[in-house]
């Protein structure tokens, strides 16, 4: 399973994968190494395929509010979260529409490129799987760790 989000001023992309028969860290290194091809994969779509994917997006962009509270909370995230901002749904057509195939896979790499990318991984094994290493520690140095943290 997987999608993609924003919060405040972070767009993020997850994964969720679950396996009964594979321990937690070979799937990482599957899904890691498919995670990479992801950019070359938007490339290489058709471009009636690209067309469909624009054709969605727009018309989700385009739905009207189903209910009240939908509507309520559409207009209170423009309010509070953007700033006021009424135009955003059509300036966000509006960049759709200019946006291209080779744009949307430059993005895509460099928010997936291991260089890049900003990661969380959680991993969690059944009492049946064992992890193929103890898993290494990222930092020796708490303090120094927690000078370097970044909170936006």
């Amino acid at each position: 399973f997987g999608g993609a989000g924003d919060e405040e001023r972070s767009n993020f992309a997850y994964f969720i994968i679950q396996s009964g028969d594979h321990p937690a860290d070979h799937l990482e290194a599957q899904a890691d190494a498919f995670i990479t091809k992801l950019p070359g994969m938007l490339t290489a779509l058709p471009e009636a395929a690209w067309a469909n994917i624009i054709a969605g997006v727009r018309a989700q962009l385009k739905q009207k509010d189903k209910s009240i509270a939908e509507r309520a909370n559409r207009l209170f995230d423009l309010a509070y979260n953007r700033q006021g901002d009424w135009g955003r749904k059509d300036e966000t057509l509006a960049a759709l529409d200019r946006l291209t195939k080779a744009r949307a896979a430059e993005i895509l790499g460099q928010a997936l490129a291991p260089e890049t990318r900003c990661m969380r991984t959680l991993l969690a094994f059944s009492r049946t799987h064992d992890p193929k290493a103890p898993p290494a520690d990222t930092f020796a140095d708490r303090a120094a760790w927690k000078q370097g943290r970044k909170f936006d």
